[in-house]
């Protein structure tokens, strides 16, 4: 297994360095015992389903699950286990998803999985480093995306909500100074560096702006709801919003591993990070606010204008979420060439087709939005969500 192998473009928004990459390479590499099988199982087999295709894979998929499953059966007494485990399932669960089967709980399972194998080791409120704390905010980042999923996706069972709503496990309690970075100041405008939250590569943006994520999913409700649109769901949707206007995120200070070409990895890092934000921002004011399809307010214009130009500047976008949301903004030719152009730029880096699914929905809702202009009719913006999600059989994957 080599650097530039097809698991580190899959784990990271970086070109050249990805700390959970190295971990997943230690863990599968420990020894010759079952966890670390696992690991080097699940590692062989989800390179193989990009190379040479699904029944290629088969063989050392089954391998990986049989060694999860024999782990799980003999008994977890240590913690290094479990986590070696826990990252086969990940890895397992991005398997399932890449190799598009349809099967509307197999990575569901995987991730509910990979969480009960969490909480043996985790306590909530408790804060996290090292090996742990990479495999937790992996962990973190693909609950998030699952709850983004099940909250518009028409064909989730009970168990799966369930599941999208349980606490998330993070590797830094609320508030915890150690999601800061700490140095000496002055930074930028006389703020010291301790004032910025640190940028994860493996997520795209901070564990604080995926936890602000988790709070913008929950005020999202239906018109239905005796609460919708109340002064206090107001008063929640304005605190939010002005949360998101404050965060302030930069990249880790690296002490080893640089990338090659430096500077312009640490503006693509911050740049992504903020484009995340604004995704963030323009799905609150969206469709928390249900501004319908066929306006565009003030505030809408601003904060897409800014992801636009923001996608015009990265070329590609690693993370599925944030260009699929400024996606569903794209009103002119222009705008939607530019999205069709970091889509195509995105899997030229990373792996070939890896967002046809996330294509074939932001096309879908480029048709609705069309129609319902032909006809004078905007969409509902939760409806256009609800839709272009929900028609997918198997939950689609924003990780």
């Amino acid at each position: 297994m080599v650097r530039n192998s097809i698991i580190r473009r899959i784990l990271s928004s970086e070109d050249e360095y990805s700390d959970l990459y190295d971990l997943l390479l230690r863990l599968s590499l420990c020894d010759e015992s079952l966890p670390s099988l696992a690991v080097r199982h699940s590692i062989t087999s989800l390179s193989t389903l990009h190379t040479h295709g699904l029944a290629a894979a088969r063989i050392t998929q089954g391998k990986a699950i049989c060694a999860i499953r024999h782990t799980i059966a003999s008994g977890l007494n240590r913690p290094n286990a479990i986590l070696q485990v826990i990252a086969a399932s990940l890895l397992m669960l991005l398997h399932e998803i890449y190799s598009r089967e349809p099967s509307p709980t197999a990575w569901t399972g995987f991730l509910c999985g990979s969480e009960q194998l969490a909480k043996l080791i985790y306590e909530y409120d408790e804060t996290y480093e090292g090996d742990f704390a990479l495999i937790l905010d992996w962990l973190f980042y693909h609950h998030v995306m699952y709850k983004f999923t099940i909250r518009h996706w028409a064909r989730r069972k009970e168990e799966q909500f369930k599941l999208a709503e349980e606490p998330a496990m993070i590797s830094k309690a609320m508030f915890s100074p150690m999601r800061n970075i700490v140095h000496f100041p002055p930074y930028e405008n006389n703020k010291s560096i301790a004032d910025y939250v640190q940028i994860l590569p493996t997520l795209g943006c901070s564990l604080e702006l995926l936890d602000l994520l988790t709070s913008v999913i929950d005020v999202i409700i239906d018109k239905r709801d005796p609460e919708y649109l109340s002064e206090k769901h107001r008063q929640a949707i304005r605190a939010l919003d002005n949360r998101l206007c404050t965060i302030r995120q930069t990249e880790r200070i690296r002490l080893s591993h640089p990338p090659s070409d430096g500077q312009s990895n640490e503006n693509h890092e911050r740049d992504t990070a903020n484009l995340f934000r604004l995704a963030i921002r323009v799905y609150l004011e969206r469709v928390g606010n249900r501004c319908r399809s066929s306006t565009n307010p003030e505030k809408l214009n601003e904060l897409a204008g800014q992801a636009f130009r923001l996608i015009s500047a990265l070329g590609r976008v690693n993370q599925r979420f944030p260009i699929f949301v400024v996606a569903l903004e794209a009103r002119t030719d222009e705008q939607r060439a530019l999205i069709l152009r970091a889509l195509a730029n995105t899997e030229e880096r990373r792996v070939p087709n890896e967002l046809s699914s996330i294509r074939a929905m932001v096309q879908s809702a480029w048709v609705k939005m069309d129609l319902s202009l032909d006809s004078n009719l905007g969409l509902d913006s939760l409806g256009l969500y609800n839709d272009v999600i929900g028609w997918n059989v198997v939950p689609p994957a924003f990780t």
